[in-house]
């Protein structure tokens, strides 16, 4: 079984997710939700995750934010981040990807094909 930390602002998306969940009855990983790169950070001290669904654009500590701030060396379980975001920009995607992200989807997104990734 999976653990998933999804970090965004957005309730719709957590909303989405849950009913997509319940739906398909999709139960073979957990999620937890954090809304903003502070929050994240301290539930990553109390919980690993295999994979980390990350927005870039939240208030209080953005995506980057978080990345810069993410210590993988004390973390147990070094998650797999994958970054949700609505910016398609080129600069972005290479930035994520050199602070350490190892995927990029853009929003809007197809939660099948997000729960696709995730899954497998």
């Amino acid at each position: 079984m999976k653990n998933i930390l999804w970090v965004d602002d957005d309730l719709m998306i957590e909303k989405m997710v849950l009913m997509f969940k319940k739906k398909y009855k999709v139960e073979n990983f957990n999620i937890t939700f954090a809304y903003d790169g502070v929050q994240a950070l301290e539930v990553l001290k109390k919980e690993t995750f295999d994979i980390i669904l990350l927005d870039l654009n939240m208030p209080v500590c953005s995506g980057y934010d978080f990345l810069k701030k993410l210590d993988r060396s004390v973390l147990p379980k070094e998650p797999e981040i994958i970054v949700c975001s609505s910016s398609c920009a080129i600069e972005d995607i290479s930035k994520t990807k050199n602070m350490g992200a190892s995927d990029y989807i853009t929003k809007p997104f197809d939660i099948t094909k997000v729960f696709e990734k995730i899954t497998s």
